[in-house]
């Protein structure tokens, strides 16, 4: 599976920087590409592959990872999802035809 599949539009990537600014950084740490790494956390959950199977491109996976792992404990992507439900996108938006 192609990791451009799923784009974050930069209007997406302006809503989810601001969430993501105000994070501790650990020891290490050198604030990497916030769209890559959220392009890389799509990817594993789309493809429903390993941490290990992520492609090179993305970073090393143990990083990706324990980033994943440090954003979950810090709330940040629950940050996120607020800062996108607020104004939503109603470009894809799914009608029933019953």
């Amino acid at each position: 599976m192609r990791l451009d599949r799923c784009i974050i539009t930069h209007r997406e990537d302006g809503k989810i920087e601001p969430p993501c600014v105000d994070q501790q950084s650990g020891p290490g740490r050198t604030g990497g590409d916030t769209r890559l790494f959220v392009r890389a956390v799509f990817w594993i959950f789309r493809a429903g592959a390993k941490w290990h199977d992520l492609p090179r491109r993305s970073g090393k996976w143990h990083s990706v990872y324990r980033q994943f792992r440090d954003w979950g404990v810090e709330e940040i992507f629950k940050r996120i999802f607020n800062a996108l439900a607020e104004e939503p996108d109603r470009e894809m938006v799914m009608i029933p035809s019953w």
